[in-house]
């Protein structure tokens, strides 16, 4: 199918355009391709979703706004702070402000290990549970 443009909310081009870039990199798709029905209760799952979501749209307007939040709020929560001691991407887009695409790659790479890369599904789900309540308030704003 044609390549699926993802809606920026504000400044989310930067990770938008790494996902897409990612979705269209076979050996990085493949180590998701088995987990599609892994819950986005954390990192790995929601970028199994946001590139099932992709795969899925390919072909219509958009991809689901679900998947792309539950990705940032995952990515918010797992991913490190920068050196600059700030978050790359906030849990509302309201806040967001645009970042090196680069960073925020090696900061998902590094985060999600080297498993889906090699082909391996990538780790369980953690135990600790959805987000609480604040952080969905949040995004349901958005």
């Amino acid at each position: 199918g044609r390549p699926v443009g993802l809606r920026n909310r504000g400044a989310d081009c930067f990770w938008l355009a790494t996902m897409q870039c990612l979705r269209h990199t076979p050996g990085f798709v493949k180590g998701f391709s088995g987990t599609w029905s892994v819950p986005a209760t954390n990192l790995a799952g929601s970028v199994s979703r946001l590139l099932h979501a992709m795969q899925e749209a390919e072909g219509e307007d958009q991809v689901s706004p679900a998947a792309l939040d539950d990705f940032r709020l995952n990515a918010h929560l797992e991913l490190p702070a920068s050196d600059r001691g700030k978050k790359l991407i906030q849990a509302d887009s309201a806040n967001q402000r645009q970042q090196d695409s680069h960073e925020f790659l090696s900061q998902l790479l590094d985060c999600l290990g080297s498993k889906p890369l090699a082909g391996e599904p990538p780790p369980s789900p953690r135990s600790s549970g959805p987000p609480d309540e604040e952080t969905l308030k949040r995004l349901e704003t958005v």
